[in-house]
């Protein structure tokens, strides 16, 4: 997908007698369900920025340098197709456009889950879900992200639809990444690991929280490197790939990226030049 910039420019009274020009530049410059969104706001003036909203999402943005601020935000792959608003600061509104995502049908053949673990598969879910929930005040990535293996072989794609035993399921929330076992598997940003066990589905698993709602997992390790409440740098070795898990035949390295509970592709986001102070 073509990663473009878009410039807004916008004008809003920074007193009452004093106006000064805004830009806005987006990425990515078409967005679809499940993209990321980076939101960089910009002007001569020495800009103090309080607030950016967009869908319904309100956050602080971080500081670039006095004259630049910014902001991530995530499309969810189920947010449906529209025109959203995005808000700066209360003063300055635009229309971002969202576009569905279509891609190829996934077809698989897995073995069956045995109902009597269907408990622990909600419980795994709930736990899931109430990290991703959480959103924490602070900011730890810094710069853009990067990918969790050296060497980047996509075998199945982030939002693709998926037949599973004849039955339709919801799309792939990740990336399925192709790695040896024991390949090195390295955090994506800076960031704290708020969980580092294991799922009964995903196997040996690891999640960091990255701040302000962003969040990395790593499913399907063959052992873990970092425990719960460690800090990470990015490009630390955080474990290996492996094939952990119920039903999995062969090593991979499952990648997802949540922003604001927004599953996001992580291609897209690896794509964007977010700068930092």
């Amino acid at each position: 997908m073509t990663m473009k910039i878009i410039y807004i420019v916008a004008f809003f009274v920074a007193t009452a007698s004093f106006a000064h020009s805004v830009t806005i530049k987006t990425l990515p410059e078409t967005v679809v369900q499940g993209s990321p969104l980076y939101v960089e706001i910009s002007s001569q003036e020495k800009l103090s920025c309080k607030t950016v909203t967009f869908n319904s999402q309100t956050i602080v943005p971080f500081k670039v340098d006095d004259h630049t601020c910014a902001a991530l935000f995530g499309i969810d792959l189920t947010t449906p197709p529209n025109k959203y608003t995005l808000t700066f600061d209360r003063l300055f509104s635009k229309k971002i456009s969202i576009q569905k995502l279509t891609l190829p049908t996934e077809t698989l053949t897995l073995k069956e889950i045995d109902p009597k673990y269907l408990d622990q598969i909600k419980k795994d879910d709930a736990t899931l879900a109430k990290i991703f929930k959480t959103v924490t005040k602070s900011r730890y990535y810094h710069g853009s992200f990067i990918s969790p293996l050296d060497t980047l072989y996509v075998t199945s794609y982030f939002g693709k639809p998926r037949v599973i035993n004849g039955t339709p399921r919801k799309p792939h929330a990740g990336l399925d990444l192709r790695g040896a076992e024991g390949t090195d598997v390295k955090a994506t940003n800076d960031g704290h690991v708020v969980f580092s066990d294991e799922l009964f589905l995903s196997g040996k698993s690891i999640i960091i929280d990255h701040g302000w709602g962003v969040y990395s997992m790593y499913f399907h390790l063959s052992n873990q490197k970092v425990k719960k409440n460690a800090e990470v740098k990015k490009g630390d070795v955080i474990g290996c790939v492996g094939k952990t898990g119920y039903r999995v035949s062969k090593s991979h390295l499952h990648f997802g990226v949540y922003i604001l509970t927004a599953k996001i592709d992580p291609l897209l986001l690896f794509k964007i030049p977010i700068r930092f102070e």
